[in-house]
């Protein structure tokens, strides 16, 4: 497999093979159960909305896991979208909930977490993906030479032609473009590294 496609998770793998396995599915709640309900109190949810949500989401794989394709994503990185989309909605209707009851403090709470808009989601989403992309270029920082990733950071970071890179470095375009390659491979695997890790 090569570097750039995301390594199966087993548990998946499993329960989309057969999705009456009952043991994959354990092995599956088992291994993420606690990482939604963690997703859904950075969202801002109370411990018994984020456990709402978490079994929304537990319910909700077993109609749509098929649906899920590791040559695109990591799981967890699919997951968390699903978690997002799932918390979401469980706001909107806690929220419509608390309007009609008349329970203005649960329907403040709530809205606290809807009333950032889409925006807010979106950017917590953008965030995580920043936070994990700044661990994996520190990581992949320490595993090329000085040389390979001075090249990176010229090229890929701050987008210099690789022209350019190669006459201000004093070496071949060639070696420019083998460099980069080599450090953007590099930071593909820290990348999924860390998307196992967290899931």
């Amino acid at each position: 497999m090569s570097a750039s496609q995301p390594k199966f998770d087993s548990a998946v793998h499993d329960v989309q093979n057969d999705a009456d396995d009952d043991t994959a599915w354990v092995r599956l709640v088992y291994r993420y159960q606690e990482q939604i309900t963690l997703w859904c109190r950075k969202l801002g949810l109370q411990l018994a909305d984020a456990e709402n949500v978490t079994q929304e989401v537990l319910v909700r794989l077993t109609r749509k896991i098929h649906l899920y394709d590791p040559k695109k994503a990591a799981f967890a990185t699919w997951l968390r979208r699903v978690t997002i989309h799932v918390a979401r909605n469980y706001v909107r209707k806690q929220t419509k909930a608390a309007t009609g009851s008349g329970d203005t403090s649960q329907m403040m709470r709530l809205q606290e977490v809807q009333d950032d808009s889409e925006g807010y989601w979106e950017q917590l989403h953008a965030e995580a993906d920043r936070e994990m992309l700044a661990k994996a270029l520190a990581r992949t920082r320490s595993r090329v030479t000085p040389e390979a990733w001075r090249v990176f950071e010229l090229a890929a970071i701050h987008k210099k032609p690789g022209a350019e890179v190669a006459e201000e470095l004093g070496v071949s375009a060639q070696s420019v473009y083998s460099a980069r390659h080599r450090v953007m491979q590099v930071l593909r695997e820290q990348m999924q590294a860390l998307a196992d890790e967290a899931g």
